[in-house]
């Protein structure tokens, strides 16, 4: 232990606490669909457009100047990135208290401080989710809407108007036929980009209407009359769909708190997102004034997580407490947004994705 415990609430002891702590839940997939990197400036540029159909080398005399080639189907996209800032306070009361059950059980006080770095570490959960709530609307809409504090923002990905459709029929529908909704939208990626698809991500009620589709059924159990009893296992449809069409499911069914505390799931029910095999994406982080400004001085301690999310702790003198500052600059970018499809699968009942950035209650990491 620090010879006091106010030593243990610094920037850098907080920074370890987070990277120490055990991963007790589903990760984000916005850190994997769209992977962490650095930018330099506050303007977010990037080059939009599938690697698409290679095209034949032109045959060239001996002698001459090489003909140019020009960048073919890439759009420049230019965006301000987003500045995020929140503080917590260990005010003079809890800091007596502290002092008190420090001199009096200090075994004790490890579990009290346990307690306060959960607290701080709160600010860097917030962090966390607002990257995600980013990344799963541009993912889920082809947009993002992040409202807040008296700050707004709207950012426009610009995907295709026609890699946003609905199914021919709600898969819940004994009528419809998921298999063509599917080779549908692997079909149009790859006639526009040349790209292949290789996955989709839906929810865990989407997959189990899927699941239970009676022409799912009928093609995997052709000899079975009574189609409404059955229950396909998951292995068998997971591998009906990587054989046919070369297709990974993936589950995700994480989602936020709104501000009155109902369930908002990331990727809403009766939406599919299909996508290539590589990331869509980067979550850009800029420099913040704090790593800017104050890492080299005096000021304040001030440590750095998440390759870009910065911790600041000050002691202020009147009233005497210690201030636990988290601030990113952060915007993700969406290079591959020509080639994703996303789908509706409910006949027209979907929920809008997204969410209000100021009005979350963040999961644990």
């Amino acid at each position: 232990m620090a010879n006091s415990i106010f030593d243990s609430i610094q920037a850098p002891v907080i920074a370890t606490y987070w990277q120490n702590l055990p991963q007790t839940e589903q990760p984000y997939l916005g850190d994997a669909l769209f992977p962490a990197a650095r930018s330099i400036g506050t303007d977010l540029k990037w080059l939009k457009g599938a690697s698409g159909a290679p095209i034949a080398l032109r045959p060239s005399a001996f002698d001459v100047e090489a003909i140019p080639r020009a960048r073919r189907g890439f759009t420049e996209v230019s965006e301000k990135m987003i500045y995020y800032k929140e503080s917590g306070y260990i005010d003079e009361e809890l800091r007596q208290q502290l002092l008190q059950v420090q001199n009096a059980q200090p075994a004790y006080a490890q579990v009290i401080l346990g307690r306060i770095m959960d607290d701080q570490t709160a600010l860097l959960r917030g962090a966390a989710l607002a990257r995600e709530l980013v990344r799963m609307q541009a993912l889920t809409t082809g947009k993002a809407s992040i409202v807040g504090n008296d700050q707004a923002y709207t950012v426009d990905y610009y995907l295709p108007k026609d890699h946003i459709a609905p199914a021919k029929a709600a898969w819940a529908d004994d009528k419809s036929i998921p298999s063509d909704d599917i080779d549908n939208a692997i079909t149009t990626i790859g006639n526009d980009t040349g790209v292949t698809i290789t996955r989709a991500v839906m929810n865990r009620k989407t997959y189990n209407t899927l699941l239970r589709n009676n022409t799912i059924k009928a093609t995997l159990l052709a000899n079975n009359a009574n189609m409404g009893a059955v229950q396909i296992p998951r292995t068998v449809l997971d591998a009906y769909l990587a054989d046919q069409f070369g297709l990974t499911i993936g589950i995700y069914d994480k989602g936020y708190q709104d501000a009155n505390g109902k369930l908002v799931k990331f990727i809403p029910d009766n939406l599919v997102v299909f996508l290539p095999s590589v990331s869509v994406g980067n979550t850009y982080f800029g420099t913040t004034p704090a790593e800017a400004d104050l890492m080299a001085s005096n000021a304040a301690n001030v440590a750095i997580v998440d390759t870009g999310v910065a911790i600041t702790t000050v002691t202020k003198a009147d009233p005497v407490t210690i201030e636990t500052i988290v601030s990113q600059l952060v915007l993700p970018s969406f290079e591959q947004a020509n080639s994703v499809y996303i789908m509706d699968v409910s006949g027209g009942t979907s929920a809008p994705a997204g969410g209000d950035a100021g009005t979350t209650t963040p999961a644990k990491k």
